[in-house]
């Protein structure tokens, strides 16, 4: 083997060694897909924070995704900014704790997914 190869060969190694320290950080999430030879494929599909808006411009709700699904802790807030709810996600599913809150901001309901 020329050590062009191998010099590619470890890169292709470092670089896969990359992607799966930064898997098991949690940021990035693994796809997998149909092709030609059914295989599954890791996907830098980082963490992104999203944020949205009432039609008035204010703040209605901000977390973050992962390959456009809701991925993390997530909060949502009335028109007059008090916080409404919050919780986290896992890959589109509601986890853990979420907590309502009154019109005032105060814990209102707890409910463990």
């Amino acid at each position: 083997m020329s050590n062009a190869k191998v010099s590619s060969v470890g890169e292709d190694i470092l670089k896969a060694a990359g992607e799966i320290a930064a898997y098991l950080r949690g940021e990035i999430a693994v796809e997998c897909y149909e092709v030609e030879e059914d295989a599954c494929r890791l996907m830098a599909d980082r963490r992104k924070t999203e944020t949205k808006h009432h039609k008035d411009g204010s703040l209605w709700a901000t977390g973050t995704t992962r390959g456009g699904v809701l991925d993390g802790y997530w909060e949502w807030f009335r028109k007059d900014g008090t916080k409404m709810r919050s919780g986290h996600f896992t890959m589109g599913e509601q986890t853990g704790e979420w907590i309502t809150y009154d019109k005032t901001g105060s814990v209102y309901k707890v409910t463990r997914y």
